[in-house]
């Protein structure tokens, strides 16, 4: 955590640092072990009434499986694919299960590196793709974020990085600054925190 709030995490089973990163290195998830994953924590990194998360992702590992890109302590995934297609959403355990945006983007289409934000807010998740917005679902995650990147065989992709993590919405100017990566965020608003590794 480059913050120093304390949101150090944790490597585990064949999740390593790799130099693949879009900013020098980045988050490794392995396809190799189902559990393969990056955790933050105690409880995680607690979800306010408003909240966003946001990272560089490359190489979505495909079709066939729900991809996991945050996940909740206990319950809910902020950031998902679907398994049986390539649309993007969210999990709401209990409240709707997945929730689609309606954009889809397949694995081929992630061979290069690109920009996911996801904003909580309201009732619904609005999800950005490289600063764009793509489309919302209309649930939003209630728990925590405390996995990152592969929940219980939900690898999302191969490589990580830049991710940040905040507890209020950001506007479509602030995902913009998150997006440009790698660079000092105001944190100075109250309530803002941000997670880089």
């Amino acid at each position: 955590d480059v913050t120093e709030n304390g949101w150090d995490g944790q490597f585990y089973n064949m999740a390593a640092r790799s130099e693949e990163g879009r900013y020098g290195a980045g988050l490794l998830i392995s396809s190799l072990d189902s559990n393969s994953r990056f955790e933050i924590p105690g409880n995680g990194f607690p979800l306010k009434s408003e909240w966003t998360a946001t990272a560089w992702f490359k190489k979505l590992y495909p079709t066939g499986r729900w991809r996991t890109l945050f996940r909740g302590k206990n319950t809910d995934h902020q950031v998902m694919f679907a398994n049986n297609s390539d649309f993007l959403g969210n999990y709401a355990n209990g409240r709707g299960d997945f929730r689609s945006s309606g954009f889809s983007l397949t694995p081929d289409e992630s061979k290069a590196w690109r920009h996911i934000a996801a904003v909580g807010t309201g009732n619904e998740t609005r999800f950005y793709m490289d600063g764009q917005f793509v489309g919302a679902s209309d649930q939003k995650g209630i728990d925590s974020i405390f996995l990152i990147g592969n929940q219980a065989n939900q690898h999302f992709a191969k490589y990580i990085d830049d991710v940040m993590l905040f507890n209020r919405a950001l506007s479509e100017q602030e995902i913009a600054i998150a997006k440009g990566g790698n660079q000092p965020f105001d944190t100075t608003n109250p309530g803002a925190y941000s997670l880089l590794y």
